[in-house]
C-alpha cells in the first residue's frame, strides 16, 4: 500500500486540477482537492492497510516515482523469493527454513 502525507496529497490535487484548467466552482463540486477529502481518504488506506498486516506499506510523501518503483520492485523480489512463484497468494513461506515472513516496510 502507497501512503502520502494528506496536506502533500491536497497540494498535488489542488495543482493537477489547475493545470487542467479547472475552475474554483468545479472544484467544489467534486472534492477532489479538498483537504477533508484528502484526510478522509489517507485514513481509509491507512485503516485498510492496519487490517491487512501482511501488505508491505511505503510512505511516499517525499518519494521520486522511480525511488517508490524501485522499492516496490525489491519487494515483490523479496517476496517472491520467501513466497515463490505463486507470490504471497497464500502467505506462507516455501521453505521452512524461512523463519522471517514480516514484510512490512511501513515507513510512515
Amino acid at each position: 500500500g502507497l501512503l502520502i502525507d494528506p496536506e502533500m496529497l491536497n497540494t498535488i490535487r489542488t495543482s493537477r486540477m489547475e493545470s487542467m484548467g479547472v475552475g474554483k466552482e468545479s472544484k467544489k463540486e467534486t472534492g477532489y482537492d479538498d483537504i477533508a477529502t484528502c484526510r478522509r481518504e489517507v485514513n481509509l488506506a491507512r485503516d485498510l492497510y492496519e487490517e491487512n498486516e501482511e501488505w508491505p506499506v511505503l510512505n511516499v510523501t517525499h518519494r521520486a516515482v522511480e525511488e517508490t518503483a524501485a522499492r516496490i520492485l525489491r519487494i515483490f523480489n523479496e517476496r517472491q523469493m520467501l513466497f515463490g512463484e505463486e507470490g504471497d497468494k497464500y502467505c506462507t513461506p516455501k521453505s521452512s527454513s524461512n523463519t522471517n515472513t514480516n514484510t512490512n516496510t511501513n515507513t510512515n
